[in-house]
């Protein structure tokens, strides 16, 4: 019996390797345990932005914080999904209409 590895061959990013799971959207997963120290703050200067640019308050604590919903919006990038965006809701706040999504 050969013994079968748990990561998906070839599935690199950033020289990190993603596990397999059941739930295909939390197959890219990362555990920032393993990062190194100039990939973590590559990973927060990258949030931060995504932050300001959507109109979310940034927090580094949110940063792989699932329950985050900073962190779940920046998630549906990676997945190729349109996250919400703040700004416009805010603009359509203004406007008298309830929201922009």
């Amino acid at each position: 019996m050969v013994a079968q590895s748990n990561t998906i061959p070839g599935s690199q990013h950033n020289g990190l390797l993603y596990k397999r799971s059941k739930d295909p959207f939390m197959a890219d997963k990362v555990n920032p345990r393993r990062l190194s120290v100039n990939q973590i703050y590559d990973q927060l200067e990258v949030f931060r932005d995504f932050c300001s640019y959507h109109g979310y308050r940034y927090d580094e604590a949110d940063c792989w914080n699932i329950k985050s919903f900073q962190w779940q919006q920046y998630l549906k990038i990676e997945r190729g999904n349109s996250p919400v965006n703040n700004w416009l809701d805010q603009l359509a706040r203004l406007n008298g209409r309830r929201s922009y999504n």
